[in-house]
Parts: C-alpha cells; structure tokens; sequence
C-alpha cells in the first residue's frame, strides 16, 4: 500500500523519507567508528603508559628515547624521559654505540637526542655523529626522485611533502647538533652539514625545505666559525 502511495506521491516527498532514514543510518554508523576509535585510543594510551612506568635505569637508551623524541607523546612524559636520559651515567658511551647502530630507529633516536638533551657532549661523539649523517644522506640519496620529478606546476609542493616527512625532523636537528658540538667539546662537523645540504638539494630539488635547509646550513657555518674562533682565544 505504502508502494502504491509513493507512486501517486510527488517524488520529493517519497525521496525525502528515504533520504532521512539513510543518513540516520549513516549518523549511526559514524558514530559507533568514532567509539571504537576512542576505545582503540585508550586502549593504546594505556599500553603506552604501563610500558612507559615499566622502564628503569638498565633499560636501552632507545627505550627511553622512544618516549623523549616522540612528539605524540604526553608532553610530561617526553620531559620525564628527557630528565631520565640526562642523569643517565654512561650517556655518552650508549649514545655512541645507538648512532652506529644497524637499526636506522636505534640511530635516528639517539640523533634526536643529542639534539635535544640537557648534557655536556664529549669529543668522541664525533665519529658517531658523523656516521648517523652519512647514514641519512645515504637514504635521501636513495629515496630521491632527483631530475625525474616533473617539473609541472604543483609538482614541487608535492616534492616537498615527501623531504618534510622523512627528513625535516633529522635536518632540523643536524644544526642544533653540528652547533652544540662547536661550542662544547670544539667538534667542526660543518663538512658533514654541508654533505647534508648538497644531498638535500640534489635530492629534492626545487622544494622549499631544501632552500631553507640551504639556507640555515649557512647560518649555521657563521655561528660554528665564531664558536670554534672563541674557543681559540686566550682568556
């Protein structure tokens, strides 16, 4: 009866009952994937922060670094892990041997964390250090698209999406670590930045984090010459 209604009924109407019971339905749905992504989120938190208070000071440096470098994390368990690993006794020699390490994580890690961690880094950093950068420009070489990205419009923001997502964070971190090690132990890593920039460019050409790369990579030559010429200087 209620077909033989519809037929005689203008069409909007029959159309606009069936329209609203399908987005009722499609309301319904979203919100029970809503729910279970929530469920999955605390779920995931809470795995998270029992294996976060599980840790202690035996634990591998990358263990604590997981939590220190991850952006994601609480920014009160970054600061705890970050305070941990820098009362951590033997962090200069575990920091060496995570920067060599064969997992790229392990090494990726500790890079990050001599970047952002409040110590005292000594010379024998240097060879670490400059091993974790060789490892990088290895893998821009190796993702790079280089002269056989189109060159068409929009085709550069593209570009750029990829060198932000694989290598910004580790670029980024390259100057802060290349000027702490000048003015601290008197280490000259300016040869392996500028390794770094020309990577950079040759492998995302045309991106604007490339161009600002280049560009911080040169500020950062000034500030490693007056720190390394002021180490120089008698007192």
């Amino acid at each position: 009866m209620a077909g033989a209604q519809c037929q005689t009924a203008p069409i909007e109407q029959c159309g606009g009952i069936i329209g609203v019971d399908s987005l009722s339905q499609e309301i319904v749905a979203a919100n029970k994937l809503a729910a279970r992504y929530r469920q999955e989120e605390a779920e995931n938190n809470a795995t998270r922060d029992a294996d976060f208070a599980k840790l202690t000071d035996a634990s591998p440096l990358h263990s604590w670094g997981a939590y220190a470098t991850n952006d994601l994390d609480p920014k009160e368990m970054r600061e705890t892990a970050l305070r941990g690993i820098a009362a951590r006794p033997t962090l200069d020699a575990d920091l060496a041997t995570d920067l060599v390490s064969s997992y790229p994580r392990d090494s990726d890690i500790a890079f990050l964390l001599v970047e952002r961690v409040e110590f005292k880094p000594s010379p024998a950093l240097d060879m670490p250090l400059r091993s974790a950068m060789a490892r990088i420009e290895a893998e821009m070489k190796k993702a790079s698209f280089g002269d056989k990205w189109p060159a068409k419009q929009g085709e550069d923001e593209i570009l750029d999406s990829y060198i932000k997502t694989g290598f910004a964070e580790r670029l980024a971190a390259s100057l802060t670590i290349a000027r702490r090690m000048a003015a601290g132990p008197g280490v000259d890593l300016r040869d392996a930045l500028h390794e770094l920039q020309s990577t950079a460019s040759a492998a995302y050409p045309n991106t604007n984090t490339a161009a600002t790369y280049r560009r911080d990579v040169a500020v950062a030559d000034r500030d490693i010459a007056a720190a390394l010429s002021a180490r120089r200087k008698p007192d």
